[in-house]
């Protein structure tokens, strides 16, 4: 069951998700399909389902497998990975991290993309006893 922060991105982006997910689903989704580190999918999810993120919050969401002090060598070496796919992350005054809206979208196009691709398949025909047990009847 995905997290309210999660559904209120999904509802936000106007696209139907192909799967639903939560904070962590999203971030391991994220590091398969932009390859990126555990601490870095993590924290791009953290960005994703708020406004913005302190520093503070980035590391707890990176489950603090990072010390504090390198949490702006983590956001850069971050931010050239993403920008291959033209994803910026935007530093805030005082404030901390966030995605602007076009950012946000991207990522949201990505992950429609690769979704695509966890699709059930149809049903098949009924197997043949079901079959036998349907003509008795």
């Amino acid at each position: 069951m995905p997290s309210t922060s999660v559904k209120q991105f999904q509802e936000a982006a106007a696209l139907t998700p192909a799967r639903n997910r939560n904070e962590t689903s999203l971030a391991a989704a994220l590091c398969l399909l932009l390859e990126l580190g555990r601490s870095e999918g993590l924290m791009l999810a953290k960005l994703m389902t708020c406004d913005y993120a302190t520093p503070e919050e980035l590391h707890i969401a990176a489950n603090r497998t990072i010390t504090p002090s390198s949490m702006s060598t983590l956001i850069c070496e971050l931010r050239k990975k993403l920008a291959i796919y033209s994803i910026e992350i935007t530093t805030l005054y005082k404030l901390g991290y966030g995605l602007r809206k076009g950012s946000r979208e991207k990522i949201y196009r990505l992950l429609v993309e690769y979704d695509a691709g966890f699709i059930t398949p149809p049903e098949g025909p009924p197997k043949r006893r079901a079959q036998q047990e349907s003509l008795a009847s």
